[in-house]
């Protein structure tokens, strides 16, 4: 079951509702993650402006739904829910690893693991999975509705034209 997800559809495939590889949309999550680390490192440099929780908050309410409302645009219609698992651990793993990963490492780092910061950064993982995972049910619920309306839409009436 997992190929299919993992492996790039066939380039001749015209079914929009065959599972599609969820890969693209992963790397534009972590792209855009990128671009906003390095706007919070540029503004950190240039204006000594530091605010890692705000510029994490940013990073996830902007790359999370890029990724989404690529798949939304691509495809015009909701995820699968093995598409859905896919993209909400791919998008969870590319914001945790700048947000969460990063600070767990300066931790072990510093040797400053102690019990109050294990369960902080327990507590913050799981927060971050849960901001994804309601991000990409909210575009999931938008992408639903929006292209299930143009999808329920009869044709045009043609009888006033004539034979």
């Amino acid at each position: 079951m997992l190929i299919p997800i993992l492996l790039p559809a066939a380039s001749g495939a015209s079914d929009t509702h065959a599972l599609v590889s969820m890969w693209r949309y992963v790397l534009a999550c972590f792209v855009c993650m990128t671009t906003v680390v390095g706007i919070a490192w540029y503004a950190k440099s240039q204006w000594g402006y530091s605010a890692p929780g705000f510029f994490g908050f940013i990073g996830a309410v902007i790359s999370v739904p890029v990724a989404g409302f690529l798949f939304a645009n691509d495809h015009r219609r909701e995820l699968r829910p093995i598409e859905r698992r896919w993209l909400i651990i791919g998008c969870f793993l590319a914001f945790w690893f700048y947000d969460e990963f990063l600070r767990i490492a300066v931790m072990f780092a510093h040797r400053e693991e102690t019990a109050r910061n294990i369960t902080m950064a327990i507590a913050a993982t799981i927060f971050d999975l849960a901001l994804v995972w309601g991000i990409i049910r909210c575009i999931d619920f938008w992408a639903a509705q929006h292209y299930r309306v143009h999808d329920a839409e009869s044709p045009p009436n043609n009888r006033s034209r004539g034979p």
